[in-house]
C-alpha cells in the first residue's frame, strides 16, 4: 500500500502542543489497541461459528441417519405379516415380526433420549411427539400382523388378508409420521445453516467495517512518523493471522464436505457447479473435477427439472456419465450472496436402490390383491357349494320325518291285519289281507330306507354297528333303484350267508346311494348297472361292487376323483362330494376303496369291509324265569294308537292293564311300556330299582344301553303286534308263542 509522508512539525509546534499531541498519539494507540482486538474478536467467532456450524450440522446429519434406519426398520416389522403369505411359515415370520419390532421400540427410545437431552423443549417436543405417534402406529401395526398370523393358523385367509391391508396402512401412516419427523430435522438443519450463514455474514459486513476503520487508523497513523508505522505494521501483521485463521477454518469444513458420504455440489447463480465432493462424483459416474463449470441441467435426465425453492427435498431424473438415468433425491439450500453471485449448496441421494424396494413392494401388494380376489372367488364357489349341502341336508330332515310318519301310519296297520288274521275270514279275504301286507311290508322298506339315508353320517352310532347285506339290501334295495333313470338296467346279486360286515347300516346306505347315482349319470341313454357282493374268506372281508357301462373317466378325472368339491357336472348339479363322502365312510370302517375305469368302457368301484364274529345277539337272562309272573302294567306312550295296541296286546295276555301319560308313583304296576325319551330314561332306571319284579318295555329307534343292562326290553315303532306280544309275554315271564 502507497504511504504519504505527512510533513515534519516545526519545533514550535510541537512546544506548544506537544502535550496534546501526546495525547493524541495515546488515543491513536488505544484505539489502534481497540482496532485490533475487535479484529481478532471477529475472527474468533467467525471461527467458532464455523466450528459449532460443522459440529451441529454433523449432528443434524448423524439424526437424519438414524431416522433414515428408523424408517428401514419400520419395514421390516412390516414385511413378515406381508412375506407369510410367499413364505407360509408362520412361525418364523412371527419370530422375525417379535425381533425387529424390538429393535424398532429400542431405537425409538434412543432417539427419544437423544432429542430430549440434546434439543430445547421447545424444539424437542413436536419431534418427540412424532417419534410417540410412530410407535403407537407400529404397535397397531404389530397387533394387526399378529392377527394376520392367528387368522392364518385358523384357517382364515380371507381374514388375514384384511388384517393385512390394515397393516399396510397403519405402517404407510408410520412411514409418514417418520418422513415428517425427518423433513423436520432436515428443516431444522437448513434453518442451523441459515442461521450460521447469515451470522458469517453480518460477521463479514462488521468486519469491512472495522477494515474501514483500520485503513483511517493507518492513514493517521502514517502522520505520526515511524512509531505509527511500525504500529501499521503490527495491525497488518494481525490481519494476517486473523485471515490465516480463517483459511484453516474453511479448510477444515472443506475436509468435512470431501468424506461427507452424500453428494454436495455449490451451485452459482441456480447454473453452474463450482464444487463437487468425491461422493457427488460417485453418484454422477465420473471424477469430481469434471463436473466443475457444468451446467446443472446436464446432470438431469432429458425432460427433468428442478423445482429452485429453498428447504424442500425433491425427487427428479438425473443422468449419470454413461448417460444411464436414475432417480436423485435433491435438497436445495438458501442461497447466500458472495462476490460474482449467489451461491446455493446442493445435497443430492441416489435413490435407486429405495425406488426398486418401492416398486417390488407396489408389485408384491398388486400380487396379494390378486390372491385376494381369487381366493373370495373360491370362497364364493365353496359358499354355493354350501348352500347345495343345505339343500340336501333339508331333503334328509324331510325324509327322516317322512320315514318316521310311515311307520307311525304303518305299526297301527300292521297290528290290525296281525288281528285280522288271527280271525276266520274267508279264502279271498286271507288273498287280499297278504296282498295288503306285502304292500304293507314293501312301504315298510321304503321307510327303513328313508331312516337310513336320513341318519348323520358323521355319527357312527346312529344305526347298527354291523349290517347283514342281504337283510340291509332287503330294506334299503327298492328305495336307491329309485334313483336312477328309465331306460338304465339294474341288476343285484348279493347271496345269502355273507359275515356281516363292520359298517353301520346308515353310512353303507347313503355310501351305495352315491355310488349308484353317480353311476346312472355316467351312463348316457341305455346301460345296465349290476351290485354284487361276495365274500373273501382269506382276507376275512365282504367285497361289495358297483359297475356300469358308463362313460367311464380319464387318467386326469381318475387322479382326483377322491379329491373333496372336484366335479366334472356343472355347479349346482353336484357339489363334487360324493365319493369323497364314499372314500371317508369306507375308512371309517376300515375298510379300502378301488376305483377302475377306461374311458368309453365304464366304471367299476369296489368296497373292500371287514367282517366280524361278534354280530350274534346276546343270550337271554335266565333270571327273568326265576321271577314271579306280573299281573298289572301301565301303558304311557305319547301315540294314541300305539298306546290303544299296546294295552289290548297286554291285556289279551291276562295282564290289568291302564293308560297313563306317566308312570304314578303310587301305582302299583310292575311292568311299564313306555316311550324311550330323557324323562322316561331317568324314571325307568329308578322304577326297575325299585322293586326286583318290575320290568320296562321301551319304544323307541335306538335301545338304552343302561337300560337294557338292567333287563329292560326294547322294540322298535315299526315292530308288528306279534313281535309287541312276544316281547310282553317275555317280560310277563309266560312261554312265548310262536311269533305271527
Amino acid at each position: 500500500m502507497k504511504t504519504t509522508t505527512p510533513p515534519t512539525p516545526t519545533k514550535k509546534a510541537f512546544a506548544s502542543g506537544g502535550r496534546r499531541w501526546v495525547y493524541v498519539y495515546f488515543l491513536l494507540a488505544a484505539f489502534d489497541l481497540a482496532t485490533v482486538s475487535i479484529s481478532l474478536s471477529l475472527n474468533h467467532r467467525i471461527a467458532k461459528r464455523y466450528a459449532d456450524s460443522v459440529i451441529v450440522n454433523k449432528n443434524w446429519s448423524d439424526r437424519q441417519g438414524v431416522y433414515a434406519n428408523l424408517g428401514s426398520i419400520a419395514a421390516a416389522v412390516n414385511a413378515p405379516g406381508n412375506n407369510v403369505f410367499a413364505t407360509m411359515n408362520i412361525d418364523q415370520e412371527e419370530q422375525t415380526l417379535r425381533e425387529q419390532a424390538a429393535i424398532f421400540r429400542v431405537q425409538v427410545r434412543a432417539s427419544r433420549r437423544e432429542l430430549l437431552a440434546e434439543l430445547s423443549a421447545a424444539d424437542a417436543k413436536p419431534m418427540v411427539a412424532l417419534l410417540d405417534d410412530a410407535q403407537r402406529t407400529m404397535e397397531r401395526e404389530v397387533a394387526q400382523a399378529e392377527q394376520v398370523f392367528t387368522n392364518l393358523r385358523a384357517g382364515n385367509d380371507r381374514q388375514a388378508g384384511a388384517h393385512m391391508a390394515q397393516m399396510d396402512r397403519l405402517y404407510n401412516t408410520a412411514r409418514d409420521y417418520i418422513t415428517e419427523l425427518d423433513a423436520r430435522v432436515r428443516l431444522a438443519q437448513r434453518h442451523n445453516l441459515d442461521r450460521q450463514a447469515r451470522a458469517a455474514l453480518a460477521i463479514r459486513r462488521f468486519e469491512l467495517v472495522i477494515a474501514g476503520l483500520i485503513v483511517l487508523m493507518v492513514l493517521g497513523v502514517t502522520t505520526y512518523g515511524r512509531l505509527l508505522v511500525r504500529q501499521a505494521q503490527h495491525n497488518a501483521q494481525q490481519r494476517e493471522a486473523a485471515l490465516a485463521a480463517i483459511a484453516q477454518g474453511k479448510a477444515k469444513i472443506e475436509a468435512i464436505v470431501q468424506t461427507a458420504s452424500e453428494g454436495i455440489l455449490t451451485v452459482r447463480d441456480g447454473a453452474t457447479v463450482e464444487s463437487a465432493n468425491p461422493a457427488a462424483g460417485e453418484i454422477f459416474g465420473c471424477p469430481p473435477a469434471t463436473l466443475i463449470g457444468r451446467h446443472v441441467e446436464s446432470l438431469l435426465a432429458p425432460g427433468a427439472s428442478v423445482d429452485p425453492t429453498p428447504g424442500k427435498s425433491r425427487e427428479t431424473l438425473a443422468r449419470r456419465a454413461s448417460d444411464v438415468e436414475f432417480p436423485m433425491e435433491l435438497s436445495i439450500s438458501q442461497d447466500v450472496e458472495l462476490p460474482g453471485g449467489a451461491v446455493a449448496t446442493w445435497i443430492v441421494r441416489d435413490i435407486s436402490h429405495r425406488k426398486h424396494i418401492e416398486a417390488e413392494l407396489t408389485n408384491y401388494r398388486e400380487h396379494l390383491e390378486q390372491l385376494v380376489e381369487e381366493r373370495t372367488r373360491e370362497l364364493e364357489a365353496s359358499s354355493a357349494q354350501l348352500r347345495t349341502a343345505e339343500r340336501l341336508a333339508s331333503i334328509g330332515t324331510l325324509a327322516a320325518g317322512l320315514g318316521h310318519d310311515l311307520k307311525n301310519l304303518l305299526f297301527p296297520m300292521r297290528c290290525r291285519l296281525d288281528l285280522i288274521e288271527k280271525m276266520d275270514v274267508s279264502d279271498q279275504a286271507s288273498e287280499e289281507i297278504a296282498s295288503i301286507r306285502s304292500s304293507l311290508d314293501y312301504l315298510h322298506k321304503l321307510s327303513q330306507g328313508l331312516r337310513l339315508l336320513s341318519l348323520n353320517p358323521d355319527d357312527a352310532d346312529a344305526s347298527t354297528e354291523f349290517t347283514n347285506i342281504a337283510d340291509w339290501w332287503d330294506e334299503v334295495g327298492a328305495l336307491l333303484t329309485r334313483s336312477l333313470p328309465e331306460e338304465v338296467a339294474f341288476e343285484a346279486d348279493l347271496p345269502e350267508g355273507l359275515a356281516p360286515v363292520a359298517a353301520p347300516a346308515h353310512l353303507l346306505t347313503q355310501a351305495a346311494l352315491n355310488l349308484i347315482v353317480n353311476a346312472g349319470e355316467a351312463i348316457e341313454g341305455a346301460g345296465r348297472i349290476r351290485l354284487s357282493a361276495v365274500f373273501l374268506r382269506d382276507q376275512d372281508a365282504v367285497e361289495i361292487v358297483v359297475q356300469d357301462t358308463g362313460v367311464g373317466m380319464t387318467p386326469e378325472v381318475l387322479s382326483r376323483a377322491l379329491d373333496p368339491f372336484f366335479t366334472t357336472k356343472k355347479r349346482g348339479l353336484s357339489t363334487g362330494l360324493g365319493l369323497s363322502l364314499v372314500h371317508a365312510a369306507v375308512r371309517s370302517a376300515g375298510g379300502e376303496m378301488r376305483i377302475d375305469s377306461t374311458p368309453g368302457a365304464g366304471t367299476t368301484i369296489t368296497l373292500s369291509l371287514p367282517t366280524t364274529r361278534a354280530g350274534a345277539t346276546p343270550p337271554a337272562d335266565d333270571s327273568l324265569a326265576s321271577e314271579p309272573a306280573i299281573t298289572s302294567a301301565v301303558v304311557s306312550i305319547s301315540d294314541p294308537r300305539l298306546a290303544s295296541f299296546a294295552v289290548a296286546v297286554a291285556a289279551s295276555a291276562g295282564v290289568e292293564t291302564s293308560r297313563q301319560e306317566t308312570l304314578n308313583g303310587q301305582s302299583a304296576a310292575t311292568l311299564w311300556i313306555t316311550d324311550l325319551n330323557d324323562d322316561s330314561r331317568l324314571k325307568a332306571a329308578a322304577f326297575i330299582a325299585a322293586g326286583p319284579r318290575h320290568r320296562v318295555i321301551t319304544l323307541g329307534e335306538k335301545p338304552d344301553d343302561g337300560l337294557t343292562s338292567r333287563g329292560a326290553l326294547h322294540i322298535t315303532p315299526g315292530a308288528g303286534v306279534g313281535e309287541l306280544r312276544q316281547t310282553i309275554l317275555r317280560a310277563l315271564n309266560i312261554e312265548s308263542e310262536p311269533a305271527q
